[in-house]
């Protein structure tokens, strides 16, 4: 995450210490620089100041995805789903999806990912997803067919571009990720 992200986000908390949303961008800026525990502490933050803004619910459970706490990332985003049940878009049962993929719970993951792809065929993050999951279970033609939806989307697509930008706090975690990547064919 570029440091100017990071300078903006954290000025406005400084310029009004209040705003839900401005320590939701920083939360979110943190977690892309890989500082998970900051990054959780800001979205709590920002629930703190404003606990009925599902979308912080929401992002919360994102962040936790990714720092090791997927358990407890499927109540919070369920909680955004009962804030907000009608969202514009599919992004909260994404992460309820990404969240049950990573506690193996891979009959209700697979269902909530292909309700995403199916709506928005361009959305990355639910294709490796389905990637991942249909390498461990030895899915080998789905796995592959949804590389290739990866790279249609993005044909410059790597295992290290995934490894450099994707911040899962657990080394062991991404190296999953990966090697189910690897597994179905990317590179």
């Amino acid at each position: 995450m570029p440091q100017r992200a990071f300078e903006f986000a954290q000025k406005a908390t400084i310029l009004d210490d209040s705003l839900s949303l401005a320590h939701t961008v920083l939360g979110l800026v943190l977690l892309f620089r890989k500082q998970h525990g900051q990054a959780v502490a800001e979205l709590e933050r920002a629930l703190a100041l404003d606990p009925n803004f599902a979308d912080v619910y929401a992002e919360l459970a994102h962040t936790l995805t990714y720092a090791g706490r997927p358990e407890e990332a499927i109540g919070i985003v369920r909680k955004a789903m009962r804030l907000n049940p009608n969202p514009p878009h599919l992004y909260y049962v994404w992460i309820l999806g990404r969240a049950y993929h990573l506690t193996k719970q891979y009959e209700e993951a697979i269902p909530l990912l292909q309700r995403v792809v199916t709506r928005y065929p361009d959305y990355v993050p639910a294709h490796a997803d389905l990637v991942i999951i249909y390498s461990e279970l030895g899915r080998k033609g789905e796995a592959q067919a949804e590389v290739a939806e990866l790279l249609r989307i993005n044909p410059n697509l790597s295992l290290e571009w995934v490894r450099q930008t994707v911040p899962f706090k657990d080394p062991a975690v991404l190296e999953r990720f990966l090697e189910g990547l690897r597994k179905a064919g990317l590179k």
